[in-house]
């Protein structure tokens, strides 16, 4: 099964919560409160579907997502075979 990944939910990689230990310290609504929210599947999916978590986590991006530590290319392939293959919980 290949899927990204939060603590306590439907998601997970190898066990290993990329989104939780990556994206999840800020893109919450109880710790920074940055959008989007990344807390759970369905607002996971939405930005893959739109484009915007692909968009922002690829070396070509000038916001490129986490800025302190950007996502290894491992992580990246995984996730973007998790929506090649259309989003699997």
């Amino acid at each position: 099964e290949i899927s990204l990944g939060l603590v306590g939910s439907e998601m997970c990689i190898r066990d290993r919560p990329i989104i939780d230990q990556n994206c999840g310290g800020c893109h919450h609504p109880q710790t920074l409160n940055i959008l989007p929210y990344l807390t759970n599947y369905e607002e996971v999916k939405f930005e893959a579907e739109n484009g915007t978590l692909v968009s922002t986590i690829f070396d070509e991006n000038p916001r490129l997502m986490p800025p302190s530590n950007p996502l290894l290319n491992k992580e990246k392939k995984l996730i973007t075979k998790w929506i090649n293959l259309y989003y699997p919980k």
